[in-house]
């Protein structure tokens, strides 16, 4: 049977390494950078829509959240810049720690989203993450007018779906 020996100098060097690995912060994306493209359902560009991207961010036990909003150009096109944050593995493991010791249900990590504010209804979304650099979104919207306000009844034209989800059931 083979046995592991390990001299002093090299669980010294084994030490040194986890300790850096734990402790030196990195540059992590928080965020990925969007570049949205807003649409209707006929595919023509929506110009001088409201965006609005959520960012969470649970990464040191505490939720922090932040969001910014911006306007489609005349091509339907919007861009929001990449989030970065420097912190290192042992931060991250003891923020996630701590949210998971104070709820089963607690969250961990990041979280960001992007949204269209105003009378409109959400028909389909493709996010892409470009393949070599995930920290690069690229995101479609496609969106149906509500002139109504009334989001459920653009959403669902012919009543809410039968299901026991929405009838009590």
């Amino acid at each position: 049977m083979y046995e592991l020996k390990m001299n002093n100098k090299t669980l010294v060097f084994l030490v040194i390494i986890i300790f850096l690995v734990a402790t030196v912060p990195r540059k992590i994306y928080i965020a990925p950078q969007y570049s949205v493209s807003v649409s209707d359902t006929s595919g023509a560009p929506l110009p001088n829509v409201k965006l609005h991207e959520y960012v969470q961010d649970y990464s040191f036990g505490v939720g922090s959240e932040t969001s910014n909003d911006t306007i489609t150009d005349m091509r339907g096109n919007a861009f929001f810049p990449g989030r970065t944050r420097w912190l290192s593995v042992g931060s991250q493991l003891l923020g996630c720690t701590l949210q998971l010791l104070q709820s089963a249900h607690a969250s961990c990590g990041f979280y960001s989203d992007v949204t269209v504010s105003g009378n409109f209804v959400e028909k389909a979304r493709v996010d892409q993450a470009a393949r070599f650099h995930p920290s690069k979104h690229s995101l479609k919207l496609t969106m149906a007018s509500c002139p109504s306000g009334d989001y459920w009844k653009c959403a669902y034209p012919n009543g809410l779906p039968s299901s026991s989800k929405f009838d009590g059931h």
